[in-house]
């Protein structure tokens, strides 16, 4: 009885859905950055940021950070 009540407190999210969350938040940094080089380097700390969570792996990584670029140069 007290395992159903402690599930019910705690709601958990997918992993699809907070990658969505994590990319969408590194979108928005991207938008306020108006200089191409601190732009550059938002990049890099995002990168250094996504190869140590847990949700992504090197294939996810490189995907990930291939959308990013492309989004940033638009």
């Amino acid at each position: 009885m007290f395992r159903q009540l402690n599930q019910n407190l705690f709601s958990t999210k997918s992993t699809v859905i907070k990658r969505h969350e994590i990319i969408d938040g590194y979108k928005k940094s991207i938008d306020n950055e108006k200089d191409k080089e601190k732009r550059d380097l938002l990049l890099k700390r995002i990168n250094q940021e996504l190869a140590r969570n847990i949700f992504f792996d090197q294939d996810e990584l490189k995907k990930t950070m291939q959308e990013l670029i492309a989004y940033s140069i638009k």
